[in-house]
């Protein structure tokens, strides 16, 4: 932790790479995105206890991370040293250049100084025994593949579900291009939508079965998976495609709420060529490779 928050503070306020951190952390040795966001998080949560209120580690997604907090949120260096008083027109660029190096090693050295003390004291005052670090890490790999696992399942639902509306809305749009061939050139919604009224009891059957996966179960695993991925934030840290799913979930949510349980005579809900905001198609692929990587993990 403390190596990482030397990187960090070194470079501050510009970010530092992925790739920059896990080659001096990790040197001579070949990690993952994972092993780095796990010991962010690590970092993160014994800052928390700190006292401070903003987080002082900033993810920059894709990129790496930063150190964010302005120095006197940590320690105030001029009380250190006493007030003094200096004639500013004295000072040559030389000067305040060393002076600025100066305040800055000085202030770095002062924040690992409290860590290290921080982190002594929490161990000496402990009541219990610190669990093991291959203990603890093992827990979080697990706990973040219970979670990955009850995102899949809800994953495979609506995959199921949506495969299955697909067929029947097939069945339907034979009719439609027999019939009303013109309404073949809109989109799926619309051409639905306006075939209804006039559609045989036989169509309106099927119109109904299309229905219900949307209402069914469409909309349950569509409100699961944004439940999961609102509760655990940290997932975003693994697969970067959660980012277009959270807000393709929204969207999605947002107009069965606000449009598609309003109007009955409407079958499928789409967002994807008709809002512009499609489902990540890659999204279960990279999901079932997550999981196996980490249940080979939490297995050896």
């Amino acid at each position: 932790m403390l190596q990482l928050m030397t990187l960090l503070i070194e470079a501050r306020p510009e970010l530092v790479s992925k790739d920059t951190l896990m080659s001096a952390l990790w040197p001579d040795t070949i990690v993952s995105d994972w092993s780095l966001a796990r010991l962010v998080s690590d970092t993160r949560k014994l800052l928390d206890q700190t006292g401070n209120n903003q987080p002082l580690i900033k993810t920059v997604r894709g990129r790496g991370f930063c150190f964010v907090p302005d120095a006197h949120e940590i320690i105030d260096v001029s009380s250190q040293f006493g007030n003094r008083n200096v004639d500013s027109m004295a000072l040559t660029p030389t000067d305040t250049l060393a002076g600025r190096r100066s305040n800055r090693f000085i202030w770095i050295f002062s924040l690992l100084l409290f860590i290290t003390a921080f982190v002594g004291v929490r161990y000496l005052t402990s009541p219990t025994e610190p669990a093991a670090p291959s203990q603890s890490l093992h827990d979080s790999v697990q706990h973040r593949l219970d979670t990955m696992l009850a995102l899949q399942r809800s994953l495979k639902l609506t995959k199921t579900a949506f495969e299955a509306q697909v067929r029947r809305r097939d069945e339907l749009a034979e009719a439609i291009a027999a019939k009303q061939p013109e309404l073949m050139s809109l989109g799926w919604e619309q051409r639905l939508r306006q075939y209804q009224p006039q559609s045989t009891a036989d169509e309106k059957f099927i119109f109904e079965q299309i229905r219900a996966f949307t209402s069914g179960p469409l909309l349950k695993g569509n409100r699961e998976l944004l439940a999961l991925l609102d509760k655990h934030p940290e997932l975003y840290e693994e697969i970067d495609l959660f980012l277009q799913l959270h807000s393709h979930l929204q969207i999605w949510l947002n107009k069965y709420d606000q449009v598609f349980r309003h109007h009955p005579e409407m079958a499928v809900l789409y967002i994807g060529v008709e809002d512009g905001v499609p489902f990540p198609t890659e999204i279960d692929k990279q999901v079932e490779e997550w999981i196996n990587a980490r249940q080979t993990y939490t297995t050896e």
